[in-house]
């Protein structure tokens, strides 16, 4: 299932010269590579890795996206993923697999007599 991303690029011109030389027009050219390396990198990440690992995910985003723009005088200082939203079927169906899951483990816990939230001793 789709999944809409939101996510912030900060970067400078360090060489003006190869900004305006390299590319025709360096700001369209960065969002380009920008969404490009968004949907490349994130396809390869599962949506629990995509919430619960953004630090992460951010840095390999920076470090594509830097060494793509570099030989057009671009830094990338920063890139941010803010918004994660999932379809509400998809929601629906997270909370089912989660409350299986805790489901799951209550069941094993009592097969080796252990009661949630008492200390075993």
């Amino acid at each position: 299932m789709p999944a809409r991303v939101n996510a912030v690029a900060y970067f400078r011109i360090v060489d003006p010269k190869a900004a305006i030389v390299q590319v025709e027009n360096y700001m369209n050219a960065t969002l380009q590579i920008a969404q490009t390396t968004l949907r490349s990198v994130l396809g390869q990440h599962v949506l629990d890795e995509l919430l619960s690992e953004r630090d992460k995910i951010n840095t390999i985003l920076q470090s594509i996206i830097d060494e793509a723009t570099s030989p057009w005088g671009i830094k990338v200082s920063v890139v941010e993923v803010k918004d994660v939203e999932i379809p509400s079927t998809c929601s629906a169906r997270m909370a089912r697999q989660a409350e299986a899951e805790r489901e799951r483990r209550a069941k094993v816990n009592l097969r080796r007599g252990r009661v949630p939230g008492v200390p075993s001793g």
